[in-house]
């Protein structure tokens, strides 16, 4: 049982179970949004990468639009919220017994 399994567990026990699986799933749209940041940070920088070579910077324009911008931020924090969410209900069923017992 990972970390993140365990924290609504131990929530649970201690009277605060309504913030385990928001908060959960809070984190998981954060990690999207950052990972989504992170794409669009290193596709600027491989864009500005490929401009130091002359015989490409010169062939080719590569534009990034704000709309894809937007539309990554906006997917990778969907992504990220849906595989959040089964591994947040699985640990929220979870008995607070079962997050001490060893595997």
């Amino acid at each position: 049982m990972t970390e993140t399994e365990r924290q609504p567990i131990l929530c649970h026990n201690c009277e605060e179970s309504f913030f385990s699986l928001p908060s959960i799933l809070l984190e998981a749209a954060l990690l999207g949004v950052a990972g989504g940041s992170l794409g669009i940070i290193l596709a600027f920088v491989a864009r500005q990468g490929l401009y130091l070579f002359p015989a490409i910077g010169s062939a080719i324009q590569i534009e990034i639009v704000t709309e894809a911008v937007i539309f990554t931020i906006v997917f990778a924090t969907v992504v990220g919220t849906v595989s959040g969410l089964y591994p947040a209900i699985r640990a929220s069923r979870m008995k607070p017994t079962a997050a001490f017992r060893p595997k």
